[in-house]
């Protein structure tokens, strides 16, 4: 028998200068991001969303809406408006093809102490919505043969914070590191712990790539993968082969650049075909 519920993973990545700053409800959180579904309509059962916290604690149980759409004739759809901005985009009205909303009971309240929040959309309830709606993608339109697109897009309507606290202090030329690593003196503020996690994929908040994170053995070590392997990331990043390659792919850091995790948002959509 072939099972008829399936999963698809949205992991969109944010630049980190777009979330250094606050967000303001209205706010673009991420414009469309494209995934495939197996061909053909399919029922959105349920939405889970995996939310890092700002500075690793509380402060992101935010409501807030996906918007889902598709191409036509193979076009994307147009923007929702710049990330960290109002949602005035135009011209994308006929692309859209549903939406979910979160409200802040949809929440786990704070249940876990560090790093993150989740929030689902299944069982309905007071002030809380029970997914039902069919979602379909332009035919062939996916990068896989048998699978269509569809495009999600969210949209804030509270003051999500996706900043983590833990900062470089010391300037650094990572031409000059034995490892790719940041060790010691090279850390301070929030506990990494509290914040990262490994796979995590780090940026500097000007925007300077560090990488992926492989381990933290401490409060004061965070060690990136270098070594060429499948990134965990759960994105498209691709793990530089060694430590030349990560050096050359990282800029150097400026004493106070805050570390930022360009993917701080999972959205999971469960689907019955």
């Amino acid at each position: 028998m072939v099972n008829k519920y399936f999963n698809v993973v949205v992991k969109p990545t944010i630049l980190a200068s777009k979330l250094a700053i606050v967000y303001g409800s209205g706010d673009v959180v991420f414009d469309w991001h494209a995934v495939d579904v197996p061909k053909g309509a399919s029922k959105l059962v349920g939405v889970t969303a995996i939310m890092r916290q700002k500075h690793g604690t509380a402060g992101n149980e935010h409501p807030f809406q996906l918007v889902y759409g598709k191409s036509i004739n193979n076009v994307d759809p147009s923007s929702l408006g710049t990330n960290n901005a109002t949602a005035d985009g135009t011209g994308y009205f006929n692309n859209v093809i549903g939406k979910s909303t979160f409200v802040a009971k949809d929440y786990m309240s704070d249940i876990l102490d560090n790093g993150v929040t989740i929030a689902a959309l299944t069982q309905g309830g007071a002030d809380s919505e029970k997914p039902s709606i069919i979602l379909e993608g332009e035919p062939n339109g996916g990068t896989n043969v048998g699978y269509d697109k569809i495009y999600v897009g969210m949209i804030a309507e509270g003051a999500f914070d996706f900043t983590t606290a833990a900062e470089i202090s010391q300037a650094i030329d990572v031409s000059g590191l034995s490892a790719a690593q940041l060790v010691n003196a090279d850390i301070e503020g929030t506990d990494p712990r509290l914040v990262f996690a490994p796979g995590d994929v780090i940026h500097a908040a000007d925007d300077v790539n560090i990488g992926e994170i492989e381990s933290m053995a401490d409060a004061n070590t965070i060690t990136f993968k270098a070594d060429g392997s499948a990134t965990a990331s759960e994105t498209d990043f691709t793990v530089p082969a060694n430590l030349a390659a990560w050096i050359a792919a990282t800029g150097d850091l400026a004493d106070g650049d805050e570390l930022i995790n360009v993917n701080p948002i999972k959205i999971i959509l469960h689907f019955e075909k």
